[in-house]
């Protein structure tokens, strides 16, 4: 048993090597293609963060006029008690483009083949290594914002980090297993990848409590939200930085049965013919 235990480590560590090795590469390859550099990474984010800070002040304007799906009883709360407008957006934006970033690269193959030329690298440890660039990116533009909100109110709360923690994770899972199984059945039904890619896209993330918090809602209109799994990440997350903001409806084995759904049925299909990762779809 105490042989098995420090051979798994040893295999662990292995892997871990392979994919951050392959990271770095495509980082640096990224970064030599980009007027930005390094800075990329960090570019692409903060110009979504600036754009969709627009959108949200312009929501507002547009609800406080007419609100047909939030509640209008003068007792009931906003987000912004619990948190203010940059921070809500980073924390909705943190686990969105999270899984939007993720979930296409796999949807579209592999890219990046180069480093295929080893064979100890396979095609899923490609799509973890460009998954975890994105983790990176989107993590450290959550922690500077946080860091820089907190900075500015004098006040410093993360009530539950390990909450935090496991949504990222969670959400990796889930984007990378939603990605490689529509790319598996969307060799054999080829309009699947446009529809989810153009459609069910922006379905996905309009209903994604981006712009919104789900107890800002009447009740009635929950149930059309509450079944995107993304909607779990991102409240769980501004849960966990603040534990006193309301999320009903929010279920975090909801979030952890989907991202081990999807990343069951993915390694599934990859032990059945990885080599389908290597086709790549500019559609």
């Amino acid at each position: 048993m105490f042989n098995f235990i420090i051979l798994l480590i040893s295999k662990m560590r292995s892997q871990l090597a392979v994919i951050l090795a392959v990271s770095v590469y495509e980082r640096d390859r990224n970064a030599s293609e980009s007027p930005f550099g390094a800075w990329e990474a960090l570019v692409q984010p903060l110009q979504l963060l600036l754009i969709f800070v627009l959108i949200r002040v312009g929501l507002k304007l547009v609800v406080s006029g007419s609100t047909p799906l939030v509640s209008t009883n003068l007792t009931t709360v906003s987000s912004e008690l619990y948190f203010d407008p940059i921070t809500f957006l980073v924390t909705g934006i943190a686990i969105v483009f999270l899984f939007r970033n993720v979930a296409l690269k796999s949807i579209n193959g592999l890219k990046l083949k180069a480093p295929l030329f080893y064979s100890r690298v396979r095609p899923l440890d490609i799509l973890l290594a460009s998954s975890l660039n994105d983790v990176r990116a989107l993590a450290t533009l959550s922690v500077i914002t946080l860091a820089l909100s907190w900075c500015f109110n004098w006040t410093f709360q993360f009530d539950r980090p390990g909450l935090a923690i496991s949504a990222y994770l969670l959400t990796v899972i889930m984007a990378v297993g939603f990605g490689i199984c529509i790319a598996f059945v969307g060799q054999f039904v080829p309009a699947l990848k446009k529809i989810v890619k153009r459609i069910l896209q922006r379905l996905i993330i309009w209903t994604s409590g981006m712009f919104f918090a789900t107890f800002e809602l009447v009740p009635q209109a929950r149930p059309l939200i509450t079944w995107n799994p993304i909607l779990h990440g991102v409240e769980l997350f501004r849960y966990a930085i603040n534990d006193s903001y309301p999320i009903p409806a929010i279920s975090f084995s909801y979030l952890l049965i989907c991202s081990l759904s999807c990343a069951s049925f993915a390694l599934i299909l990859c032990q059945v013919n990885e080599s389908m990762l290597l086709e790549s779809s500019d559609d």
